[in-house]
């Protein structure tokens, strides 16, 4: 009975921030920023307030990247203005990391400059080390444009000023590509 009286009560969910309280009033976005995809028994090595880094940063490449799209429960998509298609997508379904898919130009970058321009340490040279395997940059040819997915472990990571030039290239060739 308990429960079912506190299925039906109207849920606000408070979340603590730097300026102080904040109220999430967006349902999907609450699930995404609260970590709801993925067993609360595992640790994330993120948290709610990365997400809302990694998309401010995605929105301050350009003017006409639009705002995010929270409707989906297991990414966030990111869209750019006069292009129907999304350009960015952040994978939150994982507690080891934020999955970052990125659309360009099809054959503009080959992987090894990716990976050299990215700057992320694999996996066992973090600090403290993650154990995962597999690669932290991957490459995907469709058609006429690539995907390129980074899997981001910590903040510090795509803060770097050179992963925030390479991401303005690749938005640059998806919006050429768009046209």
């Amino acid at each position: 009975m308990f429960f079912r009286l506190c299925a039906r009560a109207p849920l606000t969910t408070m979340e603590s921030s730097a300026a102080g309280v904040m109220v999430i009033e967006d349902p999907a976005e609450r699930w995404h920023r609260l970590q709801l995809a993925f067993s609360q028994r595992t640790d994330a090595v993120w948290t709610g307030d990365d997400l809302m880094a990694l998309l401010g940063l995605l929105r301050s490449l350009d003017e006409k990247v639009a705002a995010p799209d929270w409707r989906n429960q297991e990414f966030v998509a990111v869209g750019v203005e006069g292009v129907r298609r999304w350009w960015a997508r952040v994978r939150t379904s994982r507690p080891d990391g934020l999955r970052l898919l990125v659309r360009t130009r099809g054959g503009a970058f080959g992987r090894q400059f990716l990976v050299a321009r990215a700057g992320l340490r694999a996996w066992h040279d973090l600090e403290p080390p993650i154990e995962r395997s597999g690669p932290r940059v991957t490459l995907k040819r469709r058609g006429p444009e690539d995907e390129i997915w980074f899997e981001l472990a910590r903040p510090e990571e795509f803060r770097a000023p050179g992963f925030r030039r390479l991401l303005e290239d690749l938005l640059r060739g998806f919006a050429e590509n768009g046209r």
